[in-house]
């Protein structure tokens, strides 16, 4: 029982490590993305 809680516990925390590690790479993405549509909606705006 004890090796096993263990092993879940390591688990969760390598997958935490993997989240935190890939979220700065991930949501920098998803800010680009939202400027480039609102770069695209200000100059469709402008030629209108």
């Amino acid at each position: 029982m004890k090796k096993k809680n263990i092993q879940r516990v390591s688990a969760l925390i390598i997958l935490a490590l993997i989240i935190f590690l890939f979220r700065p790479a991930y949501t920098p993405s998803i800010n680009r993305s939202k400027s480039i549509s609102k770069l695209v909606s200000i100059r469709v705006g402008g030629q209108n």
